[in-house]
């Protein structure tokens, strides 16, 4: 017959002889408890934490703005902001730069004048911060030539072949990707290469 070992279950004779004991066991045994609630709430509250984590990163995110203006609609600047704030001043800031309508204290009034315009279809393009050239003519953008200057072409003209698109890493503005050259430039740089 085989001997099965002797567990210890027995408590200390102190506890049953001292009262002080039995309270401090009985904390000990509340605190517990208490600590693995608090671990429960803990993870239940980190799970909240980070799903709206990811709730701020996605609203965070860029998103595509057109930006024109009230007093002159020949000006437009597409920018990808966090903000449609941010996205009317990235505007204000480049033309500054060059634009005559913008110098000295001017650009605070087309501040006020710029209209923002979210393009939800250009979101796609935030990571690379530019727009080819070719979805904006299929949006009914128009643009004249980047080498003479003269005319304005649409979409129709590039597929008709009465301008090109070159994309090859010069662009014709910070938010699109390519240029585009009329049949004559076009003849004039490229074909006189081949």
């Amino acid at each position: 017959m085989k001997e099965e070992p002797r567990q210890n279950n027995r408590k200390s004779g102190l506890i049953g002889l001292n009262p002080d004991l039995k309270e401090y066991e009985r904390e000990k045994e509340a605190k517990l408890i208490e600590i693995e609630d608090a671990s429960d709430s803990f993870y239940s509250l980190k799970q909240e934490y980070d799903n709206f984590k990811v709730g701020a990163i996605e609203k965070k995110r860029k998103k595509a703005y057109v930006i024109t203006f009230a007093d002159d609609s020949n000006i437009c600047f597409i920018t990808f902001a966090k903000s449609r704030d941010k996205a009317r001043g990235d505007a204000i800031m480049y033309f500054r730069e060059f634009h005559p309508e913008f110098t000295d204290g001017l650009w605070k009034q087309k501040f006020l004048k710029a209209r923002r315009k979210r393009v939800p279809a250009f979101d796609r393009y935030a990571e690379l911060g530019k727009v080819p050239i070719l979805e904006l003519l299929k949006r009914g953008m128009e643009f004249s030539c980047g080498g003479c200057g003269k005319d304005k072409f649409t979409y129709g003209d590039v597929q008709i072949g009465r301008c090109h698109v070159i994309e090859d890493g010069f662009e014709m503005n910070p938010f699109t990707q390519g240029f585009l050259l009329c049949h004559n430039c076009y003849k004039r740089f490229f074909k006189e290469k081949e």
